[in-house]
This record gives C-alpha cells, sequence and structure tokens, in this order.
C-alpha cells in the first residue's frame, strides 16, 4: 500500500540500496511486509538489486526472517554501529519464463512492463495477416478481418431466446482494445480459449458503430494451436519470381493434411486459385512456416483458419 511506498522512499533517500539483502535489512518489517515485497520482485520493482526475479523470490522468506530477527536484536541491545547483513548465497536458477513475468505484471499492474507478449507471435500474425485493432476504428462499413490479441476481459450471459450461453469479450493487442461479441454456436467450441489473459487469433466481422467498433467472432483459436486449426496454405506465385523447384521441395518433404492453394500474381491471370494434388498437402509449423517464407517472401504467405 501507499504507507510502505512512502516508507521505502523514506529509508532510501538516506542511502540508496545497494543489494537485495541490503533492501530487506533496512526496511521497516511493521510496514513493509512480505506480500509488498513480493509484488515488487513479480512487477519488477526490484530488478536493479542485482538477482533475477525468480532468485530473490525463492530467498525472500530465508532473507527475511534473518532480517526481521537481527532488527529485533539490535532494537534489545541499542548497538550504535549494526552489523552489516549476511548476505546468502543466491541459487542458480533460471529466470521465470517471460509469459510468467508478463502475467504477474499484467495481473499486478495492470499492464505490461518489461515487454509484451504478442511480441513473440509477430510471424504468426503476418501470415495470418492480422489487423491492428486501432486501425479498425478506420472501417466505415462491415468487413471480415482476423486478429490476434490478449483476453483481457470476459462476461459470459444467457441469451433470452434460447436460454444460450454467450460472451463478450474485450481483446487488446499493443494498439488498442475491442470488444467481441461470441455467439452462443461459436461460444460452445471456443470456451475452453476464453480465459483471460489468454492469446487468441479471432476471425470475425467487424462492425462500425458510432465510431467504436464492435467485432462479431466466427473462429477463436489459441494463438498455439493456430497450426493445428488452419484450413488452407495461401502461397501468391509470381512467374520466374520464386524457385518453384525449392518450393515443390518444401511441400514434399512436409506432407500433411492441410490444403496449399497457389494464387497467381501474374498480369493475365491475377488473382486466379490453383488447387494442387493432395501429395502437396502440409504439415504446418513455424520451420515449414519459415522455409516457404524464405523463397516466396512473407507478403506472399498467408493462412485462413
Amino acid at each position: 500500500g501507499e504507507a510502505a511506498l512512502h516508507s521505502i522512499f523514506a529509508i532510501r533517500k538516506d542511502k540508496k540500496f545497494e543489494s537485495f539483502f541490503d533492501f530487506c535489512a533496512r526496511i521497516d518489517s511493521r510496514s513493509v511486509n512480505k506480500k509488498v515485497i513480493e509484488s515488487l520482485i513479480k512487477t519488477g520493482g526490484m530488478d536493479s538489486l542485482g538477482l533475477k526475479r525468480a532468485q530473490m523470490f525463492t530467498l525472500l522468506d530465508t532473507v527475511l526472517d534473518k532480517s526481521v530477527r537481527k532488527q529485533k536484536k539490535d532494537t534489545r541491545q541499542l548497538q550504535l554501529f549494526q552489523e552489516r547483513v549476511q548476505e546468502e548465497k543466491a541459487p542458480d536458477i533460471e529466470e521465470w519464463p517471460a509469459e510468467q513475468i508478463l502475467y504477474f505484471e499484467k495481473s499486478l499492474l495492470g499492464m505490461y512492463v518489461s515487454s509484451h507478449p504478442l511480441r513473440a507471435y509477430g510471424a504468426i500474425m503476418r501470415v495470418l495477416r492480422a489487423r491492428k485493432i486501432d486501425s479498425l476504428y478506420e472501417e466505415t462499413s462491415l468487413n471480415d478481418v482476423t486478429i490476434v490479441g490478449v483476453i483481457d476481459k470476459i462476461k459470459v450471459v444467457t441469451t433470452r431466446r434460447a436460454m444460450e450461453r454467450m460472451a463478450i469479450v474485450k481483446v487488446e493487442d499493443e494498439s488498442g482494445g475491442i470488444e467481441v461479441f461470441v455467439f452462443p454456436r461459436v461460444f460452445e467450441v471456443s470456451v475452453a480459449s476464453l480465459q483471460r489473459l489468454k492469446i487468441v487469433a479471432i476471425e470475425g466481422r467487424v462492425e462500425p458503430k458510432e465510431r467504436v467498433p464492435k467485432m462479431i467472432a466466427s473462429k477463436i483459436v489459441c494463438i498455439d494451436e493456430v497450426w493445428t486449426n488452419t484450413k488452407n496454405i495461401n502461397i501468391f506465385i509470381e512467374k520466374d519470381a520464386h524457385n518453384i523447384t525449392k518450393l515443390r521441395e518444401i511441400l514434399l518433404s512436409n506432407k500433411g493434411d492441410i490444403p496449399v492453394s497457389f494464387v497467381l500474381k501474374n498480369k493475365h491471370y491475377s488473382g486466379v486459385k490453383v488447387k494442387p494434388s493432395r501429395k502437396f498437402h502440409l504439415h504446418l509449423d513455424p520451420q515449414v512456416i519459415e522455409d516457404i517464407t524464405q523463397v516466396v517472401g512473407e507478403e506472399n504467405l498467408s493462412l485462413t483458419l
């Protein structure tokens, strides 16, 4: 709370904290309790003290216990020159996964600080041709779009007529947020994906409404399940512009169940879609996407969910 912060600022004004151990030794445990310190660790407020967040969190109980006992001893003895706190050896452990760090930041602060979870999915967003949410505010007519975002809020309601469940979901990306209406049919098959702070790809229709767009979802897929939920791979081909032999090798060495469509880009047959035989159907994963991109370019590849 506010009292804890004021206490920390007052102590730091005399002398900056030299380390995590120095911090725990000097704070007033009556004002700054364990929960406050945990929150500071989780949100990055103590990153400047030389240890990983995971290390500080693991050490916290031991270090606080020793600091409190030492403070009581010093108070009883009225020591003029207090001993320097004995520093524990930091455990040799990995930092928390990026997803966990961002989850703590968003949960405690309502915002991301160290990064944004969508930055790890830039390649997927590009091949899905995902729109930035703020660009949807420029729409003046109904349009089918794909967005990728983090679920911030979920409100589940029951329809009056059929008494079926549906949801109104607030989805955010780095540019802004939008309300997505998930009607009963889509809700039924997507309910497992509708969890706060989950990253999802959403296909649907944008409806401009009083300058604040709404989106009607037709499909919702967890970002990590995009590969297994792709219905079609579109590869845009321009005559003599791509190494077709290399592309053929990639397709034949990654056989799977996902259909491939070649979309022609030459002036006589622009937009014509050619669907090859099943032997060119693909197994899809990030490496296959990278390999195809190297041949045709990112702008000539898209996925349909």
